[in-house]
């Protein structure tokens, strides 16, 4: 087996993941991933002044790039910085590796300088914060770090790093390693079939496209399940660009926080609603009981822990957004095109 530095593993799996940029700041405990990026080579870094806005390049490239932002930063008030991006990157569903420094291991329990508890810090606002306690775990912590932030609903990863341990020595064969599989979330077929029978009796239904559109890059599943059903379609604030705005079914952005006055009335004239990758934030729903009223609501995505958290729907379906879209125009294709006036 290949025998290398710990770091320059970890470098190798970055660049196997699609990693060509990571944004950051050097610091002391952090070093050996920085020697590693010199060493390896492959991956370009972008220096910034604050581990804050980091993160947010880091999000802001995994939203252009379509892969995994990553930034680095050192231990400490570092890691603390970091909190406002991972918490924009998870409300937001999106994609980023976050990695810091630690001090040693040996130095944890000790108030040892800057060895502040950063997996527990940023518990809350990751899908998963771990530290690395062997240096043979490292390439496949990282392997699981950017399957977890890829997988499902997208989001934030935070990986810290004692400093003892990154200075380790590891096996590990770049040429014989890949990326974990990503396992598609496919809808299951009766619930399907009752989402549209529910689309068929409505007389004003309403499909909302959320940010999951844009995540599943499903617009054109979108668009064409719209147009063979002829139900309009509204985006939330995180789904804009799902659909065009220009199309005749486009009926606008319906919210608290929206200029589009016939997009709320649009919604309140409608009598079922079938929200695909949307999690009905504040700002768009507004008043619960007003936002409900009395019809009927199909909830689709791909977290199961998002459909009922904020109500109840009628009818709730757990897929990936294209595959639910293209799903329901494939069961409504036997019955004719269901064009509405």
């Amino acid at each position: 087996m290949v025998q290398m530095p710990a770091m320059n593993a970890v470098v190798e799996v970055l660049k196997s993941e699609g990693v060509d940029t990571a944004f950051g700041c050097p610091g002391a405990a952090v070093l050996p991933l920085y020697k590693a990026l010199e060493e390896v080579g492959g991956i370009e870094h972008l220096t910034v002044r604050h581990e804050e806005g980091a993160t947010h390049m880091a999000d802001g490239w995994a939203r252009t790039s379509g892969g995994v932002g990553v930034a680095i930063g050192t231990s400490g008030p570092a890691g603390t910085n970091m909190i406002t991006g991972l918490y924009t990157a998870m409300a937001d569903s999106v994609p980023i590796v976050c990695i810091t420094g630690q001090n040693v291991s040996t130095k944890l329990h000790q108030e040892a300088f800057q060895a502040v508890d950063i997996v527990e810090i940023a518990a809350p606002v990751t899908k998963w914060a771990v530290q690395l306690k062997e240096a043979g775990q490292a390439p496949w912590i990282f392997r699981e770090a950017f399957r977890t932030a890829r997988e499902g609903r997208p989001g934030p990863v935070l990986v810290d790093l004692p400093l003892d341990i990154a200075q380790e020595i590891v096996e590990y064969d770049p040429a014989i390693d890949a990326p974990l599989p990503i396992h598609p979330v496919l809808p299951h077929p009766p619930r399907v079939e009752r989402a549209l029978d529910m689309l068929l009796e409505a007389e004003r239904p309403l499909i909302l496209a959320g940010g999951g559109i844009v995540i599943a890059e499903a617009a054109d599943a979108l668009r064409h399940a719209a147009e063979y059903l002829g139900v309009p379609v509204q985006t939330t604030l995180m789904g804009k660009g799902a659909f065009d705005e220009d199309d005749p079914l486009y009926a606008g952005m319906a919210g608290v926080q929206t200029s589009q006055r016939y997009g709320n009335a649009s919604f309140l004239e409608s009598d079922l609603v079938l929200a695909v990758g949307a999690r009905f934030g504040d700002r768009h729903t507004g008043k619960l009981d007003v936002y409900r009223g009395d019809r009927r609501f199909i909830h689709v995505d791909i977290e199961p822990t998002q459909i009922g958290k904020v109500f109840e729907p009628d009818l709730g379906v757990v897929s990936d957004a294209g595959l639910f879209l293209k799903a329901l125009t494939e069961r409504a294709a036997p019955r004719g095109p269901a064009r509405r006036p």
